[in-house]
């Protein structure tokens, strides 16, 4: 049975010495992409590895794929093989980014088929807000192992079906997690081309939180995303996307939280959308 797939920083202090516990600093800038690494070694949860979303939550990036393309199923189970984590682990991973990057790691894990995974409530920012202790200790493990599986745990959307939801020839819905402004092409910071695909509506994720960082109560996170499940004829018929793939999760963990599992992640998103010229792209809100 699968745990809710976020914990309080209180919470997560009560366990802090399971030896069953991993657990995962995914702080990252996508304009200092450095940054979170620097930021990890001055201070971390105790016990933490930093994972970076470049090198360690994607694959390799090609003319064709967004930004964040996922790295194939079997080298990421390898990979958290080698950071100690196996069938059995407590997995819990945080960030600083109101948990937009670390989403990407609690999917992915949920993904390979992992099912105590979960991200910490309001990041490092509220673990230290909290007062407890900082680290800067890297720890290691022994190499976990983590049973391989014919099909991902976790469903995905392929290239396919967001073109025939753009073309209005589906019956899947997708949702755009990123900020009013991206999504109407007001302005794109990131991405060469601004705007979104013909037919996506924009469920910011920003809405998922309350004004300390925090998830929303189940109670209006129901009320947030019921409409949405509604209208789709259940959680499976929505797709998430963002810029590249990331930030989408959160609406993933969001609708989990409100009791909708279920609901499918298109990882190539709108970087990958644009990668054809010839993809339509709309544009206002």
């Amino acid at each position: 049975m699968r745990r809710q797939p976020i914990i309080s920083a209180p919470a997560l202090r009560e366990i802090l010495d399971h030896p069953r516990l991993r657990l995962f600093d995914c702080r990252f800038s996508l304009m200092a992409p450095g940054l979170g690494r620097s930021q990890y070694l001055e201070a971390h949860v105790p016990g933490a590895r930093y994972v970076h979303l470049d090198e360690d939550l994607s694959g390799e990036k090609t003319p064709s794929t967004g930004r964040h393309p996922l790295p194939a199923m079997e080298v990421f189970r390898r990979r958290v093989e080698s950071w100690g984590v196996g069938g059995d682990s407590i997995v819990v991973v945080y960030d600083a980014a109101n948990c937009a990057i670390a989403g990407r790691m609690w999917w992915m894990a949920r993904w390979l088929g992992l099912d105590d995974v979960r991200v910490l409530d309001g990041g490092f920012p509220a673990w230290r807000e909290a007062g407890f202790e900082s680290s800067r200790a890297v720890p290691g493990f022994p190499a976990g192992r983590v049973d391989a599986r014919d099909a991902p745990a976790m469903p995905v959307a392929e290239l396919v079906e967001i073109e025939a939801i753009a073309a209005r020839d589906s019956g899947l819905s997708l949702l755009d997690a990123r900020d009013a402004a991206r999504y109407a092409g007001e302005q794109e910071p990131i991405d060469p081309v601004a705007g979104h695909v013909p037919n996506a509506r924009n469920v910011p994720l920003g809405g998922n939180l309350d004004g300390d960082g925090l998830y929303l109560s189940r109670e209006r996170l129901v009320e947030r995303f019921r409409p949405l499940v509604d209208a789709a004829g259940g959680a499976s018929n929505l797709v998430h996307m963002c810029g590249s793939g990331v930030s989408a999760c959160h609406n993933v963990i969001a609708m989990e939280l409100a009791g909708f599992p279920g609901s499918v992640l298109y990882p190539g998103s709108f970087s990958e959308w644009i990668a054809d010229p010839a993809r339509p792209v709309e544009t206002s809100s």
